[in-house]
């Protein structure tokens, strides 16, 4: 079996809430990702295929860095705080730098193509010059818990989110059996999981008809259809806001 592999490096911001001093700091990183491809055989449809995953892997970790984490408020706990807030919510178990590299290590291989794996992912702070790495092999468990250690019982999803393959980072939990359901019916009509993956299905389709062109032009045809241009994906937030009454 042949192998290759890529590496990205993407300048990002984080910013942490720090609970005991009731602020948030700014963290400017370089977050860096290898990602490993393996090719089933050496024929020209397989490098080909192989090719087309790759890049749709990459399309997915770039779009989730740059169109997701970037900006993210990283907070610990097991509520949203901040619903006034535009920026994206990273709820995490704990703020330490293992945790926070191992989620987004195993977000990463979550919404990846099967044929590839994140194998390293590295967050350099540009302010403290102090690098972080987390690597893993695909048969390693992960240092992060369960729903049910973490959050409890009626938790909106099944798994963390670290372990979904949409877009989204972060989890919740029902106070009563009545939210939980009001949660588990609303989803099913209006359709969140599909809704949360979008961003994703598109990258998908874009690269391979980018790919599909390709071909077509090396083969002397005439693309009649232009390809869709990629649709942005966003997070929609469905929880009640809190009010001050």
């Amino acid at each position: 079996m042949s192998k290759f592999t890529l590496e990205k490096t993407f300048p990002i911001q984080l910013l942490i809430y720090s609970q005991e001093g009731k602020s948030i700091l700014i963290q400017n990183v370089d977050l860096t990702f290898d990602m490993l491809t393996s090719v089933s055989a050496v024929d020209e449809d397989s490098i080909m295929n192989a090719q087309i995953k790759q890049n749709v892997s990459f399309g997915k970790a770039m779009g989730w860095i740059e169109g997701i984490l970037n900006q993210s408020l990283m907070f610990e706990g097991t509520e949203l705080d901040f619903y006034e807030l535009n920026n994206n919510f990273v709820l995490l178990p704990d703020l330490t730098e293992n945790t926070v590299c191992a989620a987004i290590h195993c977000k990463l291989n979550s919404i990846i193509e099967e044929d590839s794996y994140i194998t390293r992912v590295t967050m350099y702070d540009k302010d403290d010059k102090v690098k972080y790495s987390y690597s893993a092999d695909a048969e390693d468990d992960y240092p992060l818990p369960t729903l049910k250690e973490w959050l409890g019982d009626k938790t909106y999803w099944d798994i963390p989110w670290w372990y979904r393959e949409d877009v989204t980072t972060y989890d919740k939990v029902a106070k009563t059996q009545e939210e939980y359901s009001d949660w588990i019916k609303k989803k099913s009509e209006l359709n969140i999981d599909q809704k949360n993956m979008q961003m994703f299905d598109d990258i998908e389709s874009e690269v391979e008809n980018v790919f599909k062109s390709v071909m077509l032009e090396l083969a002397g045809k005439d693309i009649k259809e232009e390809a869709p241009m990629p649709k942005e994906g966003k997070i929609i937030n469905l929880f009640d806001k809190p009010t001050n009454k």
